[in-house]
C-alpha cells in the first residue's frame, strides 16, 4: 500500500472490492444510493447500507470485501486539515481520530444527502472554480448537523458483525492486532487468538488483506501517531514508544514510507488549523 493522496474530490459510482486494505490521509465520507458494501476495518467487518451517510478518517486500513448487485454509491474525500480546521464539535473530530467510523442518523427526508452529493460533483466538475469553496462550505455545514444528530442516541451502532468462515478469523486477528498495537506482538499469539497454526494464520491474513500481520500493524500504529502528533505536544520519541515502535529511526523510516512526510513536518502542517491539544 503505497502513500496515496486524493485531496478534496466528490466523485460517483459503482465501487469494486478491494485486492487488499488501503490508507490515505483524507477524510472520507461515503454514501450509497442503492445496494450494500461491506467493509474489513480495525478489525471489524460492517455493512453500509443505502441513504446513510458513513464518515471515517482513511489513514487507518480499510478494505472493501463485498458488494451486492447494482451497488451504486457516493464518495467524498476531504484534506485532514480542511476538516480540522472546520469548527466542528470536539467529540465528533476526537471519535474520527481515534478510527471510528460515524454513521449518519437518517434524515426526514432520506434522498437529501444523495441530492446534495449529486449537487456537489456536478460543481466540482463543471462549474467555476469559485464553486469549490462553497461545496467546502456545504460539505461543513453538512457535518455540523451529522454531529448535531449522530450523538442523540448515544452513536447508534454502525457495524453488523458477519460470520464470514475464513474473514471471521482474519477480523479476530486484525481486531486484537489493533487492541494491543502498543505492545509487543509476536504471530503465534496472534495465531493463537483462533486456533490457528501461526503459519496459516499469516498465510490466510495475507490472502484476505493483501498485506502481512506486521505490516498491518504498522500502519494501524502510524494511524494512531498521526493522531497523537496533531491533538498532544508530546515528544516524537514519546508518540513513537506510545505506539508501541520502540526504536526512533525506525519510526522516522516508516511513517516516513507510509504518509510521504516527516513526523515533524506533518506536525507543522495540521498544527495551523487545530487549537490547543486536549
Amino acid at each position: 500500500m503505497s502513500h496515496e493522496v486524493f485531496g478534496f474530490a466528490v466523485w460517483s459510482g459503482s465501487p469494486k472490492t478491494m485486492a487488499r486494505a488501503h490508507g490515505h490521509q483524507e477524510i472520507e465520507l461515503n454514501l450509497l444510493e442503492s445496494g450494500s458494501m461491506t467493509y474489513l476495518c480495525g478489525g471489524q467487518i460492517f455493512t453500509l447500507l443505502p441513504q446513510r451517510l458513513l464518515l471515517f478518517w482513511a489513514a487507518f486500513p480499510h478494505q472493501v470485501i463485498a458488494i451486492s448487485p447494482e451497488t451504486r454509491g457516493y464518495w467524498i474525500t476531504i484534506p485532514f486539515a480542511t476538516f480540522m480546521g472546520w469548527p466542528l464539535p470536539a467529540e465528533l473530530q476526537q471519535r474520527v481520530l481515534t478510527g471510528e467510523r460515524l454513521l449518519a442518523r437518517q434524515l426526514a427526508r432520506p434522498t437529501l444527502d444523495l441530492e446534495l452529493c449529486a449537487q456537489w460533483e456536478h460543481d466540482l466538475r463543471t462549474a467555476p472554480a469559485m464553486y469549490r469553496t462553497i461545496v467546502l462550505q456545504e460539505i461543513e455545514v453538512r457535518l455540523q448537523r451529522f454531529a448535531a444528530e449522530a450523538f442523540d442516541d448515544n452513536g447508534a451502532p454502525l457495524e453488523r458483525p458477519e460470520q464470514r468462515g475464513a474473514f471471521e478469523y482474519v477480523r479476530t486477528m486484525a481486531a486484537y492486532l489493533v487492541e494491543h498495537a502498543a505492545e509487543p506482538l509476536r504471530v503465534e499469539v496472534v495465531a493463537a487468538q483462533v486456533g490457528l497454526h501461526p503459519h496459516y494464520a499469516m498465510t490466510l491474513f495475507r490472502q484476505i488483506v493483501a498485506m502481512t500481520m506486521g505490516e498491518y500493524l504498522t500502519r494501524y500504529r502510524i494511524a494512531q501517531a498521526q493522531r497523537l502528533l496533531v491533538t498532544t505536544d508530546h515528544p516524537i520519541s514519546l508518540v513513537a514508544l506510545e505506539v508501541g515502535v520502540q526504536s526512533l529511526s525506525q519510526f522516522y523510516a516508516i511513517f516516513r514510507r507510509i504518509t510521504g512526510t516527516s513526523p515533524q513536518a506533518y506536525r507543522r502542517q495540521h498544527a495551523s488549523s487545530l487549537g490547543p491539544a486536549p
